[in-house]
């Protein structure tokens, strides 16, 4: 959509759509940006209102959970396919989660790495995550989260 109305986009620097959800596409200003906002790329942002704990949202938590399955079942496919040609070395998965999402928590993400079938050459999984330096800066850790019990 947004290569189709690029003359749009060029035009009054923004385009926008409620399809598949509401979006829009847009240079971000200086006012909007965090001191983590990468200084380039695209990054997506729902525009849905924050939404706080009722019935519904544990409806959209249980789908997130099914959906963060998915794609997790889906990169360790891909990553069982990459590790294929590599018989002797130790395969390690590594895993990270960011953004900004009230519905999906790090409890979720690692539940799934729990139950998710490991293919058999992918030997551990790792997940990153943050290691607090200060009480605004972080650095990246990684800690292993599961081995394979068939290797």
């Amino acid at each position: 959509m947004v290569r189709a109305r690029q003359a749009q986009v060029i035009q009054t620097g923004a385009i926008y759509s409620s399809r598949p959800i509401n979006w829009c596409f847009r240079r971000v200003p200086e006012y909007e940006r965090d001191s983590d906002t990468p200084e380039k790329g695209v990054g997506v942002k729902f525009n849905e209102p924050m939404i706080w704990l009722s019935e519904s949202n544990d409806d959209k938590s249980a789908k997130a959970r099914q959906g963060i399955t998915v794609i997790l079942d889906d990169f360790l496919n891909r990553a069982s396919l990459k590790f294929a040609g590599y018989p002797d070395c130790l395969r390690i998965f590594v895993l990270e989660a960011y953004g900004d999402n009230w519905i999906v928590t790090d409890d979720d993400i690692e539940q799934a790495i729990q139950n998710a079938v490991l293919p058999q050459n992918v030997d551990k999984i790792w997940l990153a995550e943050p290691k607090w330096i200060t009480e605004t800066d972080f650095e990246v850790a990684y800690r292993q989260v599961r081995a394979n019990a068939a290797n």
